[in-house]
């Protein structure tokens, strides 16, 4: 959706995808037990995620990618507010080198950034260190959708097709979590809240319709 379309800026949202407090709570717990040290986010938006695992791991340093500058922008203010801007570089461009060196890379919803999935996995494969880890979050069919989701949405593995996917590019998968109709609904509410109102009611309908049929998995990932 073009910004033109929207009142506000993701105003409403703390997450760029399917996520409630809870499930950020679990994935930073998650991510903190790995203590990583160097922490690349790709795709990061405003970096919400990236941001409070720095909170979280006071020795880490981080790099956020995204090509939005305003979305860097809001970013760079959080991090001076918490305390961490001079732990995190944000930048527009992404480069595989800045992968060398990480331990830790998350890319949620962003694959796009590299190519596809599949590019995505094998980029990521191929430029990080052995046994570093990936948090991927994308998204895959909860069941089977129309012709009119197939038509929006293309070709979306199913989640047992997903994981041999991952595990096909070198990848073991270490942790799963689905995101659930509550992180949906909070996500996609809080994209309509932005939005201009002779916009929300067909947004809204057409939510419903893939509501429990489009699903988004968060996969912790090892490279093997």
């Amino acid at each position: 959706m073009a910004a033109s379309d929207r009142q506000g800026y993701y105003d409403d949202l703390d997450f760029n995808s399917p996520m409630t407090e809870v499930t950020a709570s679990e994935l930073v717990a998650m991510l903190q037990r790995l203590d990583p040290l160097r922490v690349v986010d790709v795709g990061c938006g405003w970096a919400e995620l990236l941001l409070r695992l720095l909170e979280a791991c006071p020795k880490a340093t981080a790099t956020g990618i995204d090509h939005d500058d305003a979305l860097l922008a809001r970013a760079a203010h959080h991090a001076a507010d918490r305390g961490v801007a001079d732990r995190v570089e944000l930048r527009p461009q992404f480069g595989g080198q800045l992968l060398a060196d990480a331990d830790l890379a998350l890319c949620v919803g962003s694959e796009h950034v590299v190519g596809s999935r599949t590019d995505a996995l094998r980029a990521f494969h191929d430029a990080m260190p052995p046994q570093s880890r990936l948090l991927l979050g994308t998204a895959f069919w909860a069941t089977t959708p129309s012709d009119a989701l197939f038509a929006d949405f293309g070709q979306l593995p199913d989640l047992g097709d997903l994981l041999d996917a991952v595990a096909a590019e070198g990848w073991r998968t270490r942790s799963l979590l689905v995101a659930t109709g509550r992180d949906w609904d909070r996500f996609e509410f809080g994209f309509m809240a932005d939005m201009a109102d002779d916009k929300v009611d067909d947004y809204r309908r057409a939510y419903l319709t893939r509501r429990g049929v489009l699903g988004f998995a968060y996969l912790l990932l090892q490279r093997s």
